[in-house]
């Protein structure tokens, strides 16, 4: 998750839950390679993101640059709800002993059959929940993979740009990173056909519809091609799948999982990771892996899981009561809507109020609008005199580490998950305002 402090949602709203429940009062040209560590990569230090949250609450500030949904996109109601429902239910349709036990290592099997009905009814083509695997969501889900997958000095090719965060996960393994430069249609296959020949990766990592930070969705051929790959090539596809149910009400469906993609030529290569985070709540910290049985093997014969158990068991269980009376689908509508009014008030009141010279694709979901200021200007200074006057983005190099320092220094990625369509608006046309006065 992106800017989260070290409280979680959850840990938060626990107190409220059982206080209702127990009714007391809450107290690239087109490829490029490095060998890299988190101090080499351009992202900012957690007191910086500490300091940025400040700066949001301290007045009437703006900040684009949260990659997180707003409070009153969290289904505080729900979730009380469903935690009361899983407590009464418990005696008669939980092994209660289990909930708040240690659990199985893939996840309790009822709450990986209510999943697995959820997703079937979302993806319109059935899910076998023997191939899900809850984790405590897709950070974790990645850092599992690299764990059971990578050794120091592996090779990992990623798309450029990406999730910024996902590259410091890959840092810390001190594997050899190689980045691939995205297109509107998503990762720039031919290009990695190349760098595969080359470097024979362990593994590639994707962020296959509305990619954070572009937006961009990795077309139906691509997908095929990917696959192909992997399977010629030998190589592991980590699908970040966490924007795959976040497409607009408005806009046409994506292609199916790249799941789906795997399964048709029984590939056993693919590795699609999820999470509740933006569907429901980050706090949560709650996701589920989607891969074959053959990935399932290696991922969970795990030291800690042996030791451990089950992620998360007890949260899984009030996830699946709200799946099972409904909450999860009513509560992804709402925000599959509110996040089409918020793009679209974002989107136009750019295009209302920003010079001709800026450029940007409209979002068919997911959580941001990523866009291309003239080649002269730089995002950095743009930033600085739009923080002055109350706005926060986040600027192109953070998401491509790898790429020339002057590739990406002309774009901003804005999020419009956080704020009401009217403060987007307030916000759109100061970021105009000023980005007029570099646009000479």
């Amino acid at each position: 998750a992106e800017y989260m402090g070290t409280q979680t949602m959850f840990g938060c709203v626990l107190p409220v839950l059982l206080s209702r429940l127990f009714k007391r009062p809450p107290s690239l040209a087109s490829a490029r390679h490095f060998s890299i560590t988190a101090k080499q990569l351009r992202l900012t230090p957690m007191s910086k993101f500490n300091y940025a949250s400040s700066w949001r609450r301290a007045g009437d500030k703006i900040d684009f640059a949260v990659g997180q949904p707003s409070r009153d996109l969290l289904p505080l109601n729900l979730m009380a709800q469903a935690t009361a429902q899983t407590f009464a239910a418990a005696p008669e349709q939980f092994d209660e002993r289990s909930m708040l036990q240690y659990g199985e290592s893939q996840g309790e099997q009822c709450t990986r059959n209510s999943i697995a009905k959820f997703l079937s009814a979302q993806y319109s083509k059935p899910v076998d929940p023997n191939t899900i695997f809850i984790t405590n969501g897709v950070s974790q889900a990645i850092d599992l993979v690299c764990n059971c997958l990578l050794s120091a000095g592996d090779a990992v090719i990623i798309e450029e740009p990406t999730y910024h965060l996902a590259t410091q996960i890959f840092a810390d393994r001190k594997v050899q990173v190689h980045g691939v430069k995205l297109q509107q249609d998503g990762m720039d296959v031919d290009a990695l056909e190349e760098m595969v020949k080359r470097v024979r990766p362990k593994l590639v990592y994707t962020i296959p519809v509305h990619n954070n930070p572009t937006s961009a969705t990795l077309s139906v051929e691509k997908r095929e091609k990917l696959v192909q790959l992997s399977v010629e090539y030998n190589f592991t596809i980590v699908a970040d799948e966490v924007y795959q149910l976040l497409t607009f009400p408005s806009s046409s469906p994506p292609p199916p999982s790249l799941y789906y993609f795997d399964e048709a030529v029984n590939a056993g290569t693919v590795i699609a990771v999820h999470s509740f985070s933006k569907i429901t709540a980050p706090g949560l910290r709650l996701g589920w892996i989607h891969t074959s049985i053959r990935q399932l093997d290696i991922l969970l014969n795990r030291g800690y899981l042996n030791s451990g158990g089950g992620l998360n068991p007890f949260t899984g269980c009030i996830i699946q009561t709200l799946i099972d009376n409904g909450g999860q689908d009513q509560h992804l509508s709402t925000v599959r809507t509110a996040l089409e009014e918020r793009s679209t008030a974002l989107v136009t009141a750019l295009q209302a109020n920003v010079p001709p010279s800026v450029s940007f694709d409209v979002p068919q979901g997911g959580y941001f609008v990523w866009l291309k200021l003239p080649s002269h200007m730089d995002a950095k200074e743009v930033r600085e005199q739009a923080i002055a006057e109350g706005v926060s983005f986040q600027v192109g190099p953070v998401f491509a580490p790898f790429a020339a320092a002057t590739e990406y220094k002309n774009c901003i990625r804005l999020c419009f998950a956080y704020y009401e369509p009217s403060t987007m608006v307030k916000g759109a046309k100061i970021l105009a305002d000023v980005i007029k006065r570099f646009d000479h």
